[in-house]
Formats: structure tokens, sequence, C-alpha cells
């Protein structure tokens, strides 16, 4: 049994263990792009689209997504330069939304290697040129990237996954977050823990959730109102090859892609394990903390109640320190009274892992800093071996039921 760590792999020998991973189809062909492109979802064909406008831009994810933008970049390009826009009349801007600033070295990543000199590769400020679409119904004040908005043909790209709040990631993130400002970032955000009852995690606010998200619901609003000409969203197997492109109008493409996420990577779980193997999948996906926590939360329900989840992540950006400042807040009430009044994404995190440290105990292998890993409340390791012996220690006696989970950025465990 092999499991991602970084750029390696890690083995636990002798140890027996249940694997839980997404069974995928065969994957489908490069050539799968343009056929998506030619017979879309909802629209008439792209090219058909763009014929008589002069400008175009392509929203495309950061370097820490891996989307096949190397598949599907040319196919877009070609098109919208066979219906009259050229390269020097089209701007790629990558949508980045709060998260790592774009560099020009990650222009190969995120964009394809084959990108015209004459097309303008641009990263998102979300504290930079903004445009104010309004107020949405919940309230807040809607602005985006200028150069995106003033476009005339807009066409959103992105993969989708699950996503432990927005429900799904792709089709309206493209706009919010992605080239949407500061505050109306975290305005929305911050609506995970705008619920009254006893739990303060909107219920709606979960992995594989749209209906009632209040989340989705206004990123839906603020991407009708950027006004998408077309949107091109993937969803790749465990090796991120193509299994499905979903090309068209924003919702129904969007949609389409979901409920195909939703077939392969929901894996129901009719008993909880004693301990729980986990990789996020390696780099880029467990590149930060910020980024590995993704699994946690994905993969929790695996484990039950005081049993522990042994988490792989090499972190070599380590940990985020906003978080670390949540740490002096001892109790969920404390702790969720203080986010709501200084909101931030660490804030409402932190507040999701004291959640589920309340019920499991979790080892952390990680290059992160010891002590910073025991402030936020996991057990720390440096290596899968020390990993180990920490989990058994927890345990107190050998563990009846062990799950390995390859890929917990990805696969998300439903009890049933």
């Amino acid at each position: 049994m092999q499991l991602r760590y970084g750029n390696r792999t890690v083995e636990f020998p002798g140890v027996e263990a249940e694997v839980l991973q997404p069974s995928c189809p065969a994957a489908l062909p490069a050539s799968s792009v343009a056929e998506a492109l030619e017979r879309p979802l909802g629209t008439p064909p792209l090219e058909e689209l763009v014929r008589g406008a002069r400008t175009a831009v392509v929203l495309v994810s950061g370097k820490d997504r891996i989307t096949r933008a190397d598949l599907f970049m040319g196919p877009i390009l070609r098109t919208l330069q066979q219906a009259g826009v050229p390269p020097r009349r089209t701007r790629i801007i990558v949508a980045t939304g709060t998260h790592v600033p774009f560099e020009p070295s990650d222009i190969p990543r995120i964009a394809g290697a084959q990108i015209d000199p004459e097309i303008e590769v641009v990263g998102h400020q979300c504290r930079g040129d903004l445009v104010s679409l309004g107020m949405s119904s919940k309230g807040s004040e809607l602005k985006v990237n200028s150069l995106a908005f003033e476009a005339d043909v807009k066409i959103l790209t992105g993969r989708i996954t699950h996503h432990y709040f927005a429900g799904f990631t792709g089709g309206r993130k493209s706009v919010l977050p992605g080239v949407s400002g500061f505050d109306t970032i975290l305005r929305n955000h911050a609506m995970v823990l705008s619920h009254n009852g006893d739990r303060p995690v909107h219920p709606g606010t979960r992995n594989g959730n749209l209906e009632g998200n209040p989340v989705h619901e206004e990123m839906m609003e603020a991407a009708r109102l950027f006004q998408p000409s077309f949107l091109v969203n993937t969803v790749l197997d465990l090796e991120h090859r193509l299994l499905g492109v979903f090309a068209g109008e924003l919702d129904e493409a969007h949609r389409a892609g979901c409920l195909e996420v939703q077939r392969h990577f929901a894996l129901p779980v009719k008993r909880q394990a004693d301990l729980v193997l986990a990789s996020c999948g390696g780099d880029p996906y467990d590149v930060s903390f910020m980024q590995a926590i993704k699994t946690l939360i994905n993969c929790h329900d695996a484990v039950r109640d005081g049993g522990v989840m042994l988490l792989l992540a090499e972190c070599p950006e380590g940990i985020r320190e906003g978080f670390l400042q949540w740490t002096p807040h001892e109790s969920l009430s404390d702790l969720v009274q203080a986010v709501r009044a200084n909101y931030h994404l660490t804030g409402h995190n932190t507040y999701l892992l004291r959640e589920i440290q309340e019920r499991i105990r979790v080892v952390l292998v990680s290059s992160c800093p010891g002590k910073d890993v025991a402030e936020m409340g996991f057990q720390p390791a440096g290596d899968e071996s020390e990993g180990w012996l920490r989990a058994m220690d927890l345990l107190g006696d050998v563990p009846g039921l062990i799950y390995a989970i390859p890929y917990g950025n990805i696969t998300v465990i439903e009890r049933s």
C-alpha cells in the first residue's frame, strides 16, 4: 500500500487496510474538448457565440489547481481566433481569488505551454481595479475585476470537484471568488457561520450540496451579473485524465459536471474505522495546511467516534499565520463569536476543524513545526513511522478496522 506525500510515496509495511478509493471509468481522449465546444449544453457552439466580438477573456484557475488547461486552452484559443478574435485582443486572467498570487513563471502550469505571445496573461488582484455589479440578495456588494468584466466574450474555465462549503468547485466559482474583490469574497464565505441554531454552521454549506446553500446562491448571482458567454469545466480521474468535459451554459453545464463528480467521488461507508490512513493525493494538494485540511473535512466520517486519522500532508508552505491567531479561543462558542466579529477564512476553517477534533483524534505527518501543529490541536509527526507510533499510542490497542484513503483531496466519505 503506497500513499502520496508531497512528491514521493510512503508505505506502511505489514499494515492491512481496506482501501477507499473512487472507481473511475476509462478516460476520454483529448479530442473530447473540441467536441464539447462544438456540441455544448444549453448554448450554441462557442464559435457561433463569438462571431462579431472584438475582445475576449478566458478565466483560468491558479497554479494550486490542476484543471488540464493544457488540453482545453488550445481548442478555446483556436476557436476564438477562427471566430475573428485575434490573440492581441484576447486576455487570460488567472482567477486566484485571495489565493496564491500569479507569477509569469506559472503560465505553462496553469494555461498550457503553447500560448501565443500576443495574448496577455495577468493575475487577478482582489484589491485591484474592480467594478461593482450591484448588491446581492444576501446584502453584499458584488465587485469584480474590471478587465474581466469589460470583455465582449467571457469564458469561464476550471475543474469540478466536491467543495466543503460551496458544494462543488467549478462553474460560478471562476467569478466569485475567482475574480471578485476581497470584501466580496469575505462576506460570501462568512455565510458558512450564519446559522442561528445550535450549530452555527449553515446546514446548506456542505460537500455535494447546492440547494439551499447561501454561499453557492450568491456565487450564482455574481456569475449571472458578470454575464459569462460560455463555460468549460473538466472532471478528472485519479491521475488527472479526462473523465468529462462540460461546456456551454453556466448552470446547465456545471450541474451536469457536478452530477458526474457525485457519481464517482462520493463513497458511502456503513462501518466507521478505528484508524484511517489518509493522503491528500500528494503535491499540489498537500502544498499547505490550508489545502491539506480539505482531506480531513472530506474524510473524517470514515473514522469512528474517538478513533484516529493519520493524515499525510507535507505542507512545504506551512501553516498560514492567520490560523494560529484563533487558538486562544478555547471553546467553540467563544471561537465562533470571535470569527463572526472579525471574519477570516482561517477562522471559519479553524471552527470546522475544532468540531472534528471534538469527535476524533488526528495525527498530522508534515514538515510543519511541531509546536504550530500541536497548537492547532493535532498530534505532530515528522514522518510516517513517527505518525504510526503516535496513532498506536492514541488508540492504546491494535486497531480492528483500518481504512486507507489514497486520494482524500477528491474523495468524500458519506455515512450510509
